[in-house]
């Protein structure tokens, strides 16, 4: 929830004035606000232009040509109002740097619709080099309707202040989905009262310890939150883990139960096959005792063929030569048959 946030202090002096034109326009580093970083000063801007002036020479201009009572003005006169124009971080993180300009555009058209435009004589928009939110500090001379100079008559008591508030929550913080802050009941004397000349320096460290404050409510409740919902799912995981042990052993058991049937038939299966080795090594054995028998038999046959062969081939040979004799008497009785034949011819 955000809030639009209008602040008014009063200044008096002319060395206040100078302090708060040090500040505004960051011509030097600041001893009492060590927060601020230079180097995003560049980021900072006006919407209304004060370029050549001090902020006491615009006051002295302003009061020259508005003042017109003719008293002379008292050394105390308040003659500046600065007012401070903010929300919080959560409001303008979620505005671009164009919607953040417009936004405090706003806030200066509705302070120069209810304070008149000549009375403002600065309007600095001050953006991201400050801790804290962007804010617009927007100086008033209170110069009234009547001529005088007079921060009184223009804010007159916390009512008036509170108008102040209601006006502009109507006019700008509505437009921009903002939240009216808590309205003090001012008709009773038990009740709240509002803050009074609350410096914007003060105002800031205020709301920055607020800002801290709930930040650090914020990051106990995100832990809060963070740790229960660890521990409920750490309980779920450990409930899950549990499940998966209790599946896990049920499966376990089964493949034990699978297995050990398994080996036993495994061992069944071994031991016949251990009988069959048994005996196809007793056949091999009979096999090889049945081939070394075969084998002597081979080679006494072997023996006598080789034995039968020699006798065949000796009778082979009385034959050859009993054919040869044969051969050679017949050649013989032939030629004797041819001799008889000639000697009868001849007779």
């Amino acid at each position: 929830m955000s809030y639009a946030i209008m602040r008014v202090q009063k200044v008096k002096s002319a060395a206040d004035v100078s302090g708060l034109q040090i500040h505004n326009r960051r011509e030097k580093k600041s001893r009492s606000n060590p927060d601020i970083d230079y180097e995003l000063t560049a980021q900072n801007y006006e919407l209304i232009d004060t370029t050549g002036s001090t902020y006491n020479q615009l006051i002295d201009k302003r009061i020259a040509e508005g003042y017109t009572s003719g008293k002379t003005i008292r050394k105390d006169s308040v003659r500046l109002c600065e007012m401070l124009f903010t929300s919080d971080d959560s409001f303008f993180d979620k505005l671009s740097q164009e919607k953040q300009r417009e936004y405090f555009s706003d806030c200066l058209k509705w302070a120069r619709n209810t304070f008149g435009e000549k009375n403002l004589i600065y309007a600095v928009c001050h953006n991201k080099d400050e801790l804290g939110a962007p804010h617009m500090h927007v100086g008033l001379v209170p110069i009234t309707e009547a001529g005088g100079l007079s921060a009184n008559t223009i804010f007159n008591g916390r009512r008036a202040m509170q108008d102040y508030q209601n006006r502009f929550h109507k006019a700008v913080g509505l437009k921009w989905g903002l939240e009216r802050g808590t309205v003090a009941d001012l008709d009773d004397p038990n009740a709240e009262r509002p803050r009074k000349n609350e410096r914007h320096q003060d105002f800031k460290q205020r709301t920055r310890a607020e800002a801290v404050s709930e930040a650090k409510a914020e990051a106990e409740k995100i832990k809060t939150e963070v740790c229960d919902s660890a521990n409920r799912r750490a309980e779920e995981i450990i409930a899950r883990a549990n499940r998966i042990k209790d599946e896990a052993l049920m499966e376990a058991d089964r493949k034990h139960y699978r297995t050990k049937a398994i080996l036993e038939d495994l061992e069944k299966e071994i031991t016949q096959k251990r009988t069959e080795f048994a005996e196809i090594e007793s056949n091999i054995e009979q096999v090889r005792q049945d081939r070394g028998k075969f084998s002597e038999e081979y080679r006494e046959a072997v023996r006598e063929a080789n034995a039968e062969l020699a006798a065949l081939r000796k009778e082979r040979t009385v034959v050859i030569k009993g054919n040869r004799e044969f051969e050679a008497l017949a050649r013989e009785i032939e030629q004797r048959e041819r001799e008889q034949t000639v000697v009868i011819r001849r007779r």
